[in-house]
C-alpha cells in the first residue's frame, strides 16, 4: 500500500468518525430540546392543576396536597419580599420576568 493509499484511508476513516460524532451531538441537541419541551409542559400542567385546586374543582389528595402548600408558601414569600422592597422605597426590578398572584408570567 503506498502512502498516498494511507493516507487517503486515514482521511477517510477520520470523515466517518467525525460524521459519527456529528450525527451524536446533533442527536443530544434534539434530545435537550425535547427534555425541555417536557419540562415546560409538566409545569403548565402543575400550574393549571394548582389553578383547579384552588377553585376547588380538583380534589388534591397526599402529594398533591403538600406540593400546593409548597407552591403557596412560594407565592407568599414572593410577595412578601415584593411588599419588603416596595417599603423599602424601591421598586421590583421591571426588567426581569416576574410571576404574578396567579402563576402567569409577565413583563412589568
Amino acid at each position: 500500500m503506498s502512502l498516498f493509499d494511507t493516507v487517503k484511508e486515514k482521511a477517510s476513516d477520520a470523515l466517518e468518525t467525525g460524521k459519527d460524532v456529528a450525527h451524536t451531538q446533533q442527536l443530544k441537541l434534539q434530545l435537550r430540546k425535547l427534555e425541555g419541551e417536557v419540562k415546560a409542559a409538566s409545569a403548565e400542567l402543575g400550574a393549571a392543576a394548582f389553578d383547579l385546586i384552588e377553585a376547588g374543582t380538583l380534589a388534591a389528595g397526599g402529594a398533591l396536597d403538600s406540593l400546593a402548600a409548597r407552591v403557596r408558601e412560594a407565592r407568599a414569600a414572593v410577595d412578601a419580599k415584593r411588599a419588603e422592597i416596595t417599603n423599602a422605597g424601591g421598586d421590583h426590578d421591571d426588567d426581569d420576568e416576574a410571576v404574578s398572584a396567579n402563576g402567569d408570567t409577565s413583563q412589568s
